[in-house]
């Protein structure tokens, strides 16, 4: 263990004197953090903003992540405003997060990174679809938003690596395309009825999936795939981690907004970008014993 000779620097003790921090009120609210150019380089929110600001002071390199550490060594101002209670403060911090997308917070600063997914068919073919924009092509229905787009990659992955698989029962799992195992998989992906590749009524549980209304998908996927019994372990677990990846998904993408248009009466358009974070703050997750 290596001993300290020097009490480590806190550069908000010296730049901000005792009477600045006791004149922070002990409300709720959001508080703004400026570096030497006046840029917004971090926003937060807080039940008590004199504690939460105060607690700045006293970030310590051995305790405290790189991250936090940088951040204050930036501090030149810092500024708050006090809000109702904590959901207003959520929601203030979600109109300052989108607006200055500040360069040190991460959540909820680019809603424009949202994702929507499409389902389309016609007599030759099912297509599924990933897109950042909230417009449909052709005669596609498109369902969203969802937080990530990231996240959203990883679930359509899944559910083309799952639908491929089922459509195929007892294929060998080195035929699966290439596409379909990478990180970024394609934006779009076409499955063919001419070539029997389709099961019948697949595309009314998709949109079910997507819609928030059923499950079905999931347990009609589990048992294409997990009631085969000459297939090699490891390509069962591949089917028990994406199953898994798209049942999460369906509890806090489809069905989360399901609940988001019965709450605020949205219909059954898309659920904006924008607003989504803020219907998170709103109608926060039920508990499990509370349901849907």
């Amino acid at each position: 263990m290596q001993l300290q000779l020097f009490e480590p620097p806190k550069p908000l003790k010296e730049r901000f004197d005792a009477s600045f921090f006791r004149g922070i009120p002990k409300e709720p609210g959001v508080y703004i953090m400026r570096d030497g150019r006046d840029r917004i380089i971090y926003v937060g929110k807080s039940v008590n903003l004199r504690q939460r600001v105060g607690s700045y002071r006293y970030v310590n390199p051995d305790r405290d992540s790189r991250k936090t550490v940088r951040l204050v060594a930036q501090i030149r101002r810092i500024a708050w405003e006090v809000c109702e209670d904590d959901a207003q403060a959520r929601l203030r911090e979600n109109e300052l997060l989108r607006e200055h997308k500040p360069r040190w917070n991460v959540m909820n600063t680019r809603p424009e990174h949202y994702a929507f997914f499409g389902v389309s068919s016609d007599e030759e073919c099912l297509r599924l679809r990933l897109t950042k924009e909230p417009e449909a092509i052709g005669g596609e229905r498109l369902f969203g938003a969802f937080k990530g787009i990231g996240r959203a990659r990883l679930v359509f992955r899944s559910l083309l690596r799952c639908s491929w698989f089922a459509f195929r029962p007892g294929i060998d799992v080195f035929a699966l395309p290439l596409e379909l195992n990478w990180k970024r998989p394609p934006a779009s992906y076409i499955f063919d009825r001419g070539a029997g590749e389709v099961p019948a009524g697949i595309e009314s549980m998709l949109l079910d999936f997507f819609e928030g209304r059923e499950s079905t998908l999931l347990d009609w996927l589990a048992g294409r795939l997990l009631e085969q019994t000459d297939i090699p372990t490891f390509q069962k677990t591949l089917f028990e981690v994406d199953l898994d990846v798209l049942s999460t998904f369906y509890s806090f993408g489809p069905r989360r907004n399901r609940r988001f248009r019965r709450r605020f009466a949205l219909g059954e358009g898309l659920i904006e970008k924008e607003r989504l974070d803020d219907y998170l703050v709103l109608s926060p997750e039920p508990s499990p014993e509370a349901g849907e």
